[in-house]
């Protein structure tokens, strides 16, 4: 028996093919060597820039001695979350009801059939910080495995119990009739303001965000401050005022990678100072899309220069040359946290000319003994440039000029440091969250480039994943020369769906639409439990291999698949006319509406959801020559919750372009319906936006 990791292309898998452990992959083939040895299976999960994975692997896993009683004892399987967010699920469940918290490094032990009894994050070498060592955890495991199986036994009973019925803490009952489905308070006005007086509770006044330290980004509970305000939600004006504080705090903060752009994965403190350096795909696609609605809403020049910097950002480090995005850039290099990203006053000074080194110095604020650890400096800025030039008499568009010299200077300096590595798995998910934060900037910014590179990828999304002879059935995860593989979840699905809907808002192209309500049926069909009015995580005709099917609820640092499909069968129950969509995503909304109401910022999307649902239904449809023009034009008036079709004359591929014809040749007519009723069409784009503004 040695290393099976050899053979796989999880870069988090490979990072631990050289371990004297006998890691395999999760499968069949360790689960039936466990089953044949009557050894407990011990399962590791991480992801390749998980910075504690890395601390515990350089003193645990490499150590032979420790590594010979895990071989000896134990069938050892490490698992990439990222490639398998099922297995994740069901066993991070598992930690956090065994220690209150969970995170990764997650270990878990399992019996040989996959029924966990114990589970743990890092374990260090030896005793420390109230912790014990992974030593005396394996020991004690072993011991009490072999020893005192049925109280084993009885422990991983116990567990599958709860895990059987962990979905109905917070998913209400299902006995509501159906007749009774639009007079929930799910949608209504008053939940509204409840939510976001929930939100406001947390609210951190000073620094932006929610709460304490750590800070994450929180951008779906603050997408729901803006939606709140742009409806003119009662306290909408202090919606509007949290989401620019917020992102200002974290657009100037050390979470920003102010020298190559993009943000970091969360910071350790409460003002944004010192972040978790790496980044992550899904957290750059999730706070482009928020920059750019909020630049829509309020064109701040910070939003867009974070929005353009941080997407040359993407496809300078980030993009594949098939088209696709890799998925995170680690923390670490050399050993050390952070490393890539930290300067000394000394190398700023070396590196800058004198006066771009005192302007970098000072409004970055770094210091002689370092702001950070060791004489190094995070470079955080306390002001936006247009304020700083004010304040020291400067022309904002020289500061600007300068600094931009200063991040050319010292990008060019720190790519010749050893870098942290890149996670190059590309996952269907978070490119697809990628894809509609793409569309969302080349609208809120008018840019024919973002426009079209969201199109490309849209087109690299459908070829790369799809399975070969399998209809709709997609791939999670693609690699270049290995191919896709691992059949997508829920999230790939949901995501994708609802890429598709924005990306037909750039050109009106009927195939997207089409494949859209496709991809609905076919989630439906494969992952609706209709006992608990749910999503599966996973396909009814994949991933057998599991204890359980999980369902994924909250709203963690990706929306929930659950939410996002209630938003997008909404939206195509107007597009398509499907009432047996509304009715599954009003069920769905209503089955979470006491989550949604008790613990917004957990379920955010989902309020976000709510929130559409409670609003006026517009639907508005353009016909004629000039429909792409007139389209375009139209789509930042549009109401929260409105869909719009567009095209040349009623081709039957749309019930909303229904017997709507223009009266004579080169006419284009514009049809607004609101709440089942139609306005008298017009030409006219002011006459349009007046019935939806008026």
């Amino acid at each position: 028996m040695s290393n099976r990791l050899q053979y796989e292309t999880s870069p988090y898998l490979l990072q631990h093919a050289h371990n004297p452990v006998h890691w395999q992959a999760w499968g069949a083939e360790a689960f039936a060597e466990a089953k044949e040895k009557q050894k407990p299976i011990l399962l590791s999960i991480g992801y390749a820039t998980c910075h504690w994975c890395h601390v515990m692997e350089r003193e645990s896993f490499e150590d032979e001695r420790v590594a010979a009683f895990m071989n000896a004892h134990f069938v050892c399987i490490k698992v990439d979350r990222e490639e398998r967010p099922d297995v994740d699920a069901i066993y991070m469940e598992v930690v956090q009801l065994i220690s209150g918290n969970g995170g990764w490094p997650l270990n878990c032990f399992l019996l040989p059939d996959g029924r966990a009894f114990f589970a743990g994050t890092y374990f260090p070498p030896r005793p420390a910080h109230g912790r014990v060592s992974w030593s005396q955890v394996l020991a004690n495991i072993h011991t009490a495995f072999s020893e005192r199986r049925e109280e084993v036994e009885e422990q991983a009973n116990t567990i599958m119990d709860y895990l059987q019925k962990s979905t109905r803490a917070f998913a209400r009952p299902t006995d509501f009739a159906a007749d009774a489905l639009h007079e929930d308070d799910v949608f209504s006005s008053q939940l509204r303001e409840d939510i976001f007086s929930s939100l406001s509770a947390r609210f951190d006044s000073r620094e932006g965000g929610f709460g304490t330290a750590p800070k994450f980004p929180s951008t779906m509970a603050l997408q729901y401050c803006l939606h709140y305000a742009r409806i003119g939600g009662k306290r909408g004006d202090e919606a509007r005022s949290h989401l620019r504080l917020s992102l200002q705090k974290m657009s100037l903060g050390g979470i920003y990678d102010h020298i190559g752009g993009g943000y970091a994965r969360y910071s350790v403190d409460s003002e944004w100072f010192a972040p978790h350096f790496e980044k992550m795909l899904y957290d750059n696609a999730l706070l482009l899309h928020l920059l750019a609605d909020a630049y829509a809403d309020d064109p701040q020049p910070l939003y867009l220069r974070r929005i353009r910097q941080t997407l040359n950002w993407l496809q300078r480090e980030m993009r594949q040359s098939e088209g696709g995005y890799f998925s995170a850039r680690d923390a670490d290099s050399e050993g050390v946290e952070g490393k890539y990203y930290v300067w000394t006053i000394e190398e700023i000074q070396e590196l800058l000319p004198l006066s771009l080194a005192a302007l970098c110095i000072d409004y970055y604020g770094v210091t002689a003994h370092g702001n950070w650890e060791e004489g190094k400096n995070i470079l955080f800025a306390k002001y936006e440039a247009e304020s700083y030039a004010e304040m020291q008499a400067l022309a904002p568009a020289q500061l600007l000029a300068d600094l931009q010299k200063i991040h050319m200077i010292l990008h060019e300096a720190r790519i010749k440091r050893p870098a942290p590595i890149i996670d190059d798995k590309i996952l269907l998910d978070w490119n697809a969250l990628l894809l509609r934060a793409l569309v969302r900037v080349a609208q809120a910014t008018n840019d024919a480039y973002i426009a079209a590179e969201a199109l490309n990828l849209m087109e690299f999304l459908l070829r790369s994943f799809r399975v070969e002879s399998g209809g709709l059935a997609l791939f999670h995860s693609y690699k270049a020369g290995a191919g896709a593989k691992i059949a997508a979840f829920l999230d790939d699905y949901a995501f994708l769906i609802d890429a598709l809907l924005a990306v037909y808002g750039l050109n009106f192209e009927p195939k997207y639409l089409r494949l859209a309500e496709q991809y609905a049926d076919y989630v439906i069909a494969q992952f609706w439990d209709g006992k608990e009015q749910l999503f599966f995580l996973t396909p009814a005709d994949a991933h057998g291999d599991l204890v359980l099917r999980p369902k994924d609820l909250y709203d963690n640092a990706t929306p929930s698949g659950n939410a996002v499909m209630a938003d997008v069968l909404g939206r195509l129950a107007q597009f398509c006319e499907r009432a047996d969509f509304a009715d599954l995503a009003d069920r769905l909304l209503l089955v979470m509406s006491t989550a949604i109401s008790k613990f917004p910022q957990s379920f955010a999307r989902y309020a976000t959801a709510s929130l559409r649902r409670s609003l006026p239904r517009w639907e508005v449809a353009v016909v004629g020559v000039d429909y792409e023009r007139i389209g375009r034009a139209l789509q930042p008036h549009l109401p929260i919750g409105a869909v719009l079709v567009a095209a040349t004359a009623d081709d039957g591929s749309n019930p909303l372009l229904q017997a709507r014809t223009p009266t004579h040749a080169g006419q284009t007519l514009i049809y607004v319906c609101q709440d089942f009723a139609c306005r008298q069409p017009t030409s006219s784009v002011e006459e349009a936006i007046a019935l939806m503004c008026g």
